[in-house]
């Protein structure tokens, strides 16, 4: 069973963006977000990522699974972005062989800095979607969804970092990072 965001209904005060609302986000981070203390559409795509990216298709039931469906296909990002950070350092540790406790204490750390990083990078907010974000019809109005987008991939990773490590940060979570091969709905978001 494939699971849709609860925010159906949403009140007249939330503005929408080439199709997608702008959801209420729990966030520190500057952003045309408003702000809440309630659970919010990040805390939903982060729940039901596990169990969403195993299904190829994906019925659009209301505008905020359009948002949902980005965040899974980012969620998705980020973890192949580690997997292949982390088989970059296991390669490189493993010629060393040496001091391998200080990379352990840094595991966490160095993924919060990855996921921080991805945030900020360059995206574009229709490539690679097939259509379910619609194109912007002004520039502002596509500058508006590009940094409420901005807004929750930093929240993510954010959020993310909790999920991904365990034993004090020093491993990954292997029950999280088993999906970091798998394809949403068949889409990847586009690397730049």
């Amino acid at each position: 069973m494939v699971y849709h965001s609860a925010f159906t209904e949403l009140p007249d005060s939330i503005h929408a963006s080439c199709g997608v609302p702008l959801l209420p986000l729990r966030t520190q981070t500057r952003g045309p977000a408003p702000k809440t203390t309630d659970f919010d559409i990040v805390d939903e795509a982060i729940q039901y990522f596990r169990p969403n990216v195993l299904f190829r298709k994906y019925a659009i039931q209301s505008d905020a699974d359009k948002l949902l469906i980005y965040l899974t296909l980012y969620i998705s990002q980020c973890l192949k972005r580690l997997h292949q950070n982390q088989n970059q350092a296991s390669s490189s540790s493993s010629s060393q062989q040496g001091t391998n406790n200080n990379s352990k204490k840094n595991l966490m750390t160095e993924g919060a800095k990855l996921l921080f990083a991805l945030a900020h990078d360059h995206f574009d907010i229709t490539t690679g979607l097939g259509g379910i974000i619609d194109g912007p019809k002004t520039f502002q109005e596509g500058e508006t969804l590009k940094s409420y987008l901005a807004q929750c991939r930093e929240e993510i990773g954010l959020r993310l970092v909790d999920h991904l490590y365990v034993d004090e940060g020093t491993k990954m979570n292997k029950f999280w990072m088993a999906f970091a091969r798998k394809k949403f709905m068949n889409k990847e978001l586009p690397e730049y």
